[in-house]
C-alpha cells in the first residue's frame, strides 16, 4: 500500500488531485492498512486536517485506530461534522454494503468536496451526505457563521456579526432526524463540531438512552465555552446518560485511569459496563 512521504511537493496539487488515505502510521502498516489502502481523498491546500493527511497519509491517526476498532460489518454510523470525509470513508469501507453512514456537513464548499470524495471511492450506496447542522433543539433555517475550507462551524450564537461571511443552514436534532427516517439504531456516533458537541448530544438524548452508541468526541473546553458550555458540563451529561470514558487521545493514547481531571483532546466513550 502506498503512503504519503516527505518527498512530496511543499503543498498539495492545486488541481485537486486525489491522495491515498491510510488509517495507520507508515511505521505500523498491517491489516488495517491493507483494508483501507484503496481509499483516496481529494485535498485542498490550507486546512490543518488536509495538510496532515497530505504529509502523513492520515489525520488523527490514534483516534482513527480507535474508531476502526469499534466498526463491524452492517453497522450504522453518524459522522458530524463529516468535513471532507476522512472518518466517513473509513467507516463506509469497513461497514460493507449492508452498513450505513450518515455524514452531516453544513458548510457548502466542504460538503461538495465530501460528496466528491464519496463518489471517488464508489461508496454512494452506503453513505448519505446531509446538509443539516445538528443541535439541541430544532430551529429550522438559521444564519450561522461558518468557516470555509473544511474547518467546520466556528460560531455558536444565533446571528453572525455584521459583515461576517455567513451561510443559512437547516438546524435539526439527531433524534428528530432519526425519527423522521424510521431509524431506531445507531452504533457509532462521531462528533467533531467545534463546540457543538454537548448541544448535539442533548438533541440525541432519546438515541443515547435507547441504544448507547459508541461515541468519539472532540473535547476542547475553549470551543465549548464559545457556545456557553464547558467540558465539565459535557462530562456530567455523559455520566447522566450512563457513559464512561474508555480512552483519551492527547499526545498519544492514555489509559482512562491515568487521566488528569480535565484533559482536552479526543475521547472515546462507551456505556458503563460495556
Amino acid at each position: 500500500m502506498r503512503t504519503l512521504s516527505l518527498c512530496h511537493p511543499v503543498s498539495p496539487d492545486p488541481s485537486r488531485a486525489a491522495y491515498p488515505l491510510t488509517t495507520v502510521s507508515p511505521s505500523k502498516q498491517g491489516s488495517e492498512a491493507a483494508q483501507d489502502g484503496d481509499l483516496r481523498i481529494e485535498l485542498d491546500n490550507g486546512p490543518h486536517c488536509a495538510n496532515c493527511t497530505y504529509w502523513f497519509g492520515a489525520y488523527e491517526q490514534v483516534e482513527t485506530r480507535l474508531f476502526c476498532a469499534e466498526l463491524r460489518s452492517g453497522m450504522t454510523v453518524v459522522d458530524a461534522a463529516a468535513n471532507i470525509g476522512k472518518y466517513t470513508l473509513v467507516a463506509a469501507n469497513r461497514l460493507g454494503p449492508d452498513g450505513k453512514v450518515f455524514a452531516f456537513e453544513p458548510v457548502d464548499s466542504t460538503r461538495e468536496q465530501l460528496e466528491r470524495n464519496v463518489r471517488l471511492n464508489g461508496v454512494q450506496d452506503r453513505v448519505e451526505v446531509l446538509a443539516y447542522a445538528l443541535g439541541a433543539v430544532e430551529k429550522g433555517n438559521q444564519n450561522r457563521l461558518l468557516a470555509e475550507g473544511g474547518e467546520s462551524l466556528v460560531n455558536c450564537s444565533g446571528e453572525p456579526p455584521a459583515g461576517a461571511p455567513a451561510q443559512q443552514v437547516q438546524v435539526t436534532t439527531l433524534d428528530r432526524f432519526l425519527a423522521e427516517r424510521g431509524i431506531d439504531r445507531v452504533d457509532v456516533l462521531k462528533l467533531g463540531t467545534e463546540g457543538f458537541e454537548l448541544d448535539i448530544l442533548r438533541g440525541a438524548r432519546e438515541l443515547l438512552a435507547r441504544c448507547h452508541p459508541i461515541l468519539l468526541l472532540e473535547l476542547v473546553d475553549s470551543h465549548l465555552q464559545r457556545c456557553g458550555q464547558s467540558l465539565a458540563e459535557l462530562r456530567e451529561f455523559l455520566l447522566e446518560m450512563g457513559y464512561c470514558q474508555a480512552a483519551f487521545v492527547d499526545r498519544g493514547l492514555r489509559p482512562s485511569d491515568e487521566l488528569c481531571p480535565q484533559p482536552e483532546g479526543n475521547g472515546l466513550y462507551k456505556a458503563a459496563g460495556k
